[in-house]
């Protein structure tokens, strides 16, 4: 393995990580402050019993894909139906989650702490990029290599 292989492999290990790290944080693909803006929208024209009752009729779909498939384990439709139901529960649960810690913190600690996260976001991401034109330069090195070695 060439030297510059190396920096580019070490690179990509830095960018897992800070990868993990944005995953971690509640932004989604919006940002930290966008995302917790957003929540607050939902949970403030919502309420516990309708979130509550969206996740019943979430399971209770569940239920009903799995005896689908018990009656036919080749149905590609109940098992398509299964995942997108089992996908909701998860969201679901979320949103309760979501309005649950809304509930406990109130929405202006909620926000500031979405602000926070922002700013760790904002610095992760410019790591990021900065990562990417370091590994772009590398492997523009190392093509320059290969080319002169042919």
């Amino acid at each position: 393995m060439t030297s510059i292989q190396k920096q580019i492999d070490a690179l990509n290990d830095q960018m897992s990580s800070i990868n993990n790290q944005l995953g971690q944080l509640h932004a989604g693909n919006v940002g930290p402050l966008l995302a917790a803006q957003m929540e607050v929208s939902s949970y403030e024209h919502t309420n516990l019993s309708d979130l509550n009752n969206d996740l019943t009729d979430s399971q209770n779909g569940v239920i009903e894909d799995n005896k689908l498939l018990a009656q036919d384990p080749n149905d590609y439709t109940a098992l398509i139906k299964l995942q997108t139901d089992e996908r909701e529960v998860s969201e679901d649960q979320k949103d309760i989650n979501t309005f649950s810690e809304i509930s406990s913190e109130g929405v202006d600690t909620y926000l500031k702490n979405a602000i926070t996260e922002q700013s760790e976001f904002d610095k992760l991401k410019s790591e990021s990029k900065s990562l990417d034109e370091q590994i772009d330069e590398l492997k523009q090195k190392q093509a320059a290599v290969l080319n002169s070695l042919s």
